[in-house]
């Protein structure tokens, strides 16, 4: 029996070895390049140093952006966002050599994951620069081959045509597939000698051929060419067809033909010319003309020949063009120069230039009209286009929803603005033209308008140049500006879009405040939990104790006292922390405002008038009044002190529909109906530098009179109550905070059903209470036997498993701690569902982060309960599990 080879299976990897992979990375004709994620370039090969003729120490550790031009910098940080996010990008792109000229490179990029664990992307590149210069050669040759007049073809080793230009096409009067595929003898008259094809192609595979040759055309009229036959040879000097390169020279044979009939006609005749030349008499008919008018019409000599001018001509422009014959025939102009139309052949209108003159005999009579007819069907397009492309210009500019501005280059004078840049700066149209923006002052720094000019003078452009501008009415905005210039009417002038940032900016500095006060709130988190640890022996403790010591029963209250405050103080924190809801009760906000002006009114200075406003029928909230009066105080007293002469304060309460386009706008917003709790004051307003910082903890600019932790603990307690807050000031005119708390009605409705239900007591059911505080697991445990539950205790995930092991039959619910070494509260839960899937199962901890909670919700837990709690409250929780039906 065949034995299996256990070597086959192994990766081609531990075969080669990293020797292998050093070397065909050293090797590789392509650039590859490894970057980290920030852009910092971690190796290279020789390639990539031989491409932008950098060593390769000289690479190492500096970022990519030295080899990406500046104006494409802002590009980097989207393309490794999306590398990074799994997208392998392959593009073309131009690069900085380390002598400045411009590599174009073809780059594949990928993420890949480095050593160290981190993500990295790894860049193949491709130098593509020769390539395309050849590529861009062969393009304008085969242009110019394709639009000259001469007469061009290739055939291949076997004398059949490959390749025919237009020009031949129209001179042979054949289509491309006609010809294509067909030899030369197709196009030789048979007046030609027998032996002159074979001779001419085999002098060209020589050293080449040239001569005249009498041609045939496809509807058998002939012309002569001039033909220069010659090889076309590849690297190694092998021949792969020959090239035949023709010039028509009928002119040239119908002008010697017109020198013996009349000396005249000769001088009159150019037949050599690269424009139409046509002889016409009196009544329009052709007497001869030259092959480039038969080419520009598209008629044969045979078919012109029996046309007359008026005949060929667009009938819209048939009377000017006859009012001028007129005139030349009658004598009263010698010359004239017309642009019309004529109607080649196919039935399309092609623009010619005609510029005619008479022919005299002796006798002074006149004999024929001269006309030299040139083509200007392209040039006429191009002004059309041109037309067109100024009309688009103009119609997107004044339509940009961007302020966009052109300016002269020279002095800086405006030449027109649109009608969003006039939004923008408040400026008329025509206040602003012919004026300059020092004039208007319309930068809040001048001295940035001279930046602009110079990196204009520099790069020829400017890409978001961010700068602040000020409106008419004295506003200052910030913008961002991207200016390039432009010819109008053969002046250099500038074209400047400017885009308005100042919306976006300050959306930018609110997420910033955000995350810093996320940040502060995560450690104020822990802190609260540590302390909720510490005070639940104490809280749980009191009852216990006072059952034990009668005697000492007031001063058992003093600690239970302290203890409940030091928990409030804590339960304050987890507000802050954004972590913890509190108890939510239903409260009325009118009866919030009238008790805020009991305590304003007496205690507030005289000079200070207070304004209440409610509105009618305001819908209950669900909230903590402690920590709801603290919000309205805080504010208050914010306002008070912002008056020291005195002022009004207006406390309004009214109910808010917010919608989903301004929820959108404003962080911790969402769409909904909320009771908004008002505060204005006509104080001396919130300066603009620091309005962004009023938030923070323990900022204040009350100097040694402040702790600056009343606004971090406003906005930490209506974020805790699901509402969000706003702020509006301006200095010397007031501020005003608006506290947005959400209004339910249904929830309220439930909560205000809810009674009080007589205390609760177990039936010697067991319980698992698990946590990795002694204190607890002891103080908890003596609890539940007092409410008659046989318990038994675990100090962390792991030791709760066991006992679930050892106890199964017997045990009837679970009370966990969520943070715990070794196994969490959320992992011991997770492996708990797999062993008693319907268990009931209560989750005790000093802070519960929404994610975990929401985890904890999927896994079926029957409630939550907040450390520290009392005797009652978890006697309320186990009665839901334990009551009979």
């Amino acid at each position: 029996m065949l034995q299996p080879n256990h070597h086959t299976n192994q990766p081609i990897e531990n075969k080669l070895g990293a020797d292998f992979y050093r070397t065909f990375f050293d090797l590789s004709l392509g650039g590859i390049l490894l970057e980290d994620k920030s852009g910092t370039i971690l190796e290279v090969n020789k390639a990539i140093c031989t491409l932008f003729g950098y060593s390769r120490e000289e690479l190492l550790g500096k970022n990519i952006r030295m080899l990406v031009p500046l104006h494409r910098h802002h590009e980097i940080e989207g393309h490794i966002a999306e590398i990074l996010a799994g997208k392998t990008l392959q593009h073309e792109v131009e690069n900085v050599a380390k002598d400045g000229s411009l590599r174009r490179i073809e780059v594949r990029e990928t993420a890949i994951l480095l050593s160290d664990g981190t993500q990295g992307i790894l860049i193949a590149a491709e130098d593509m620069t020769e390539r395309r210069k050849a590529e861009n050669q062969l393009r304008i040759l085969g242009h110019a081959m394709a639009t000259t007049n001469e007469l061009i073809s290739i055939t291949d080793t076997n004398d059949r045509f490959v390749y025919v230009n237009r020009a031949s096409l129209d001179a042979y009067g054949y289509t491309e597939a006609e010809l294509l595929g067909s030899t030369p003898a197709v196009l030789f008259s048979d007046r030609n000698s027998p032996e002159l094809l074979g001779e001419i192609l085999a002098g060209a595979r020589g050293n080449g051929w040239n001569g005249e040759v009498l041609d045939r055309r496809k509807d058998g009229s002939e012309f002569y060419v001039y033909l220069n036959a010659s090889p076309v040879r590849d690297d190694k000097g092998n021949i792969l067809g020959l090239m035949g390169v023709a010039r028509d020279i009928t002119s040239q044979k119908l002008a010697a033909a017109a020198l013996v009939e009349s000396e005249e006609r000769f001088r009159a005749t150019f037949d050599q010319a690269a424009v139409g030349i046509a002889h016409i008499g009196r009544d329009g008919k052709f007497l001869r003309f030259n092959q480039q008018l038969c080419i520009m019409v598209g008629y044969s000599a045979a078919e012109l020949i029996t046309k007359t001018f008026q005949e060929i001509t667009h009938p819209d422009d048939l009377d000017a063009y006859g009012a001028e014959v007129q005139k030349l025939f009658a004598g009263a102009t010698s010359s004239y120069t017309i642009e019309k139309r004529c109607i080649h052949k196919e039935g399309t209108p092609i623009w010619i230039s005609v510029t005619a003159s008479i022919v005299r005999n002796e006798a002074q009579e006149v004999q024929y009209l001269v006309a030299i007819v040139v083509d200007i069907t392209e040039r006429k397009r191009a002004e059309e286009a041109l037309r067109a492309s100024e009309e688009r210009f103009t119609k997107a500019f004044k339509l940009s929803p961007d302020p966009t501005v052109i300016s002269r280059m020279v002095d800086g004078s405006i030449i027109d603005v649109n009608a969003a840049w006039e939004a923008l700066y408040q400026h008329r149209r025509e206040e602003a033209i012919g004026r300059t923006s020092l004039e208007l002052n319309l930068y809040a720094k001048p001295q940035d308008r001279e930046r602009l000019v110079s990196q204009i003078e520099q790069q020829g452009f400017v890409s978001d140049f961010e700068v602040d501008i000020l409106r008419k009415s004295g506003e200052l905005r910030h913008t961002s500006v991207s200016m390039g210039d432009i010819v109008i009417a053969g002046e250099k002038c500038l074209l400047s879009i400017l885009r308005d940032l100042t919306d976006r900016k300050a959306a930018e500095r609110r997420a910033l405040r955000s995350q810093r006060l996320e940040s502060i709130g995560t450690l104020a988190g822990g802190i609260a939990h540590d302390l909720n640890n510490a005070l639940a022996p104490v809280v749980m403790g009191v009852n216990l104790l006072k059952d034990e010591y009668p005697a000492e029963s007031e001063l058992l209250d003093t600690i239970h006292r302290s203890a409940k405050r030091s928990a409030e103080m804590v339960r304050q924190l987890l507000t802050f922390a954004r972590g913890a809801n509190g108890a939510r009760v239903p409260l009325q906000p009118a009866q919030l405002v009238e008790e805020m002006q009991k305590i304003i009114q007496g205690t507030f200075p005289k000079n200070i008038e207070f304004i209440i406003t409610c509105d009618a029928n305001l819908p209950v909230v669900l909230g903590d009044s402690t920590q709801l009066h603290q919000v309205l105080l805080n504010l208050c007293v914010n306002a008070r002190d912002a008056m020291p002469n005195g002022g009004t304060i207006t406390l309004q309460a009214q109910v808010k529909q917010i919608e989903a386009a301004f929820a959108s706008s404003v962080p911790d917003a969402k769409p909904g109906s909320y009771v908004a709790l008002e505060v204005r004051d006509t104080g001396t307003g919130i300066p603009t530098e620091i309005i962004d910082s009023i938030f923070d903890p323990f900022f204040t600019t009350k100097g040694h009179k402040g702790t600056g932790l009343g606004l971090s603990t406003v906005i930490g307690i209506v974020k805790g109550h699901g509402g969000f807050l706003q702020v509006s000031s301006e200095p010397a005119r007031g501020s005003i905070f608006t506290a947005y708390l959400p209004a339910d009605r249904a929830k309220a409705e439930i909560a205000i059903a809810a009674n009080t239900k007589p205390g609760f007591r177990g039936r010697e059911e067991m319980i698992l209470l698990v946590d990795d505080e002694a204190a607890v697991r002891e103080i908890g445990g003596a609890i539940l036997r007092r409410l008659n539950f046989k318990v038994i205790t675990a100090s962390d995930g792991a030791d709760g498993l066991k006992q679930v092991a050892a106890h199964q039959a017997e045990l009837r619910a679970v009370i966990t701690d969520f943070h715990m070494p070794h196994m969490d509260g959320l992992s011991f839960v997770r492996e708990l569902r797999g062993l008693l899937p319907t268990i009931p199962i209560i989750v005790a901890t000093g802070r519960m982060e929404e994610k975990a909670l929401e985890e904890f919700k999927m896994l079926g837990i029957a409630a939550h309960l907040d450390k520290p709690f009392t005797e009652q409250q978890l006697a309320e929780e186990l009665r839901p599990i334990f009551s009979t039906v």
